[in-house]
């Protein structure tokens, strides 16, 4: 059965919003907030680099363990460190997410590697022994009812030409639905649709 997850670039509210977090709320338990509501995160580059494996043993330390990191790749992060936050994630790590070219560099075996793709329609890529991290009109994060026929497109495969989502073996990672900052009730409202869609 296909699943679709969808992520949140990030655990901090977005530069041009209002602070989502309760005022009194330390900065550093802002993580530990954010995934008692939601499934997980995609953590920027520059995030995971900056805190490397130890930063990525509090975060597991902080969370629940339902709750999945996504790491954000760049084309050389296999010499540059993912490897290493990987591993201090453990089974937390729900998979490494980046284009063609960084994912190339990421290694064979271990994380489940995810294909970034935007939303030109046409695209093509190379999919072997890869997932899809679909990148989510910015409109659509609001709008549920376009969100809803938008997923539904990319589940039956019509995002990729040849790309068949709901033929992917059971073992194969989500489809992720990459919101950016959006704010943290649109993500909300996404997991809502999902888990009434029948695919969360």
């Amino acid at each position: 059965m296909t699943h679709v997850l969808p992520l949140r670039t990030g655990w901090d509210s977005a530069p041009d919003g209002p602070d989502e977090y309760p005022q009194d709320l330390p900065p550093e338990w802002r993580l530990a907030y954010y995934a008692n509501d939601f499934w997980g995160v995609l953590v920027p580059h520059g995030i995971w680099r900056e805190a490397g494996p130890a930063g990525a043993v509090a975060w597991v330390a902080d969370t629940p363990a339902r709750f999945r990191f996504f790491l954000e790749l760049e084309a050389g992060d296999r010499e540059s460190g993912s490897t290493a936050v990987a591993a201090a994630l453990g089974d937390r790590l729900g998979g490494l997410v980046g284009t063609a070219s960084a994912l190339a560099s990421a290694p064979e075996a271990g994380p489940s590697r995810l294909l970034r793709v935007a939303t030109e329609p046409g695209q093509t890529v190379p999919l072997a022994g890869w997932g899809l991290a679909w990148e989510v009109p910015v409109p659509l994060t609001r709008d549920l009812r376009g969100a809803r026929a938008w997923v539904e497109a990319r589940v039956r495969g019509q995002g990729l030409p040849g790309v068949d989502a709901t033929a992917t073996p059971g073992a194969a990672p989500p489809i992720l639905a990459l919101l950016g900052e959006c704010r943290f009730e649109d993500l909300a409202r996404w997991q809502a649709m999902l888990e009434l869609m029948g695919l969360a």
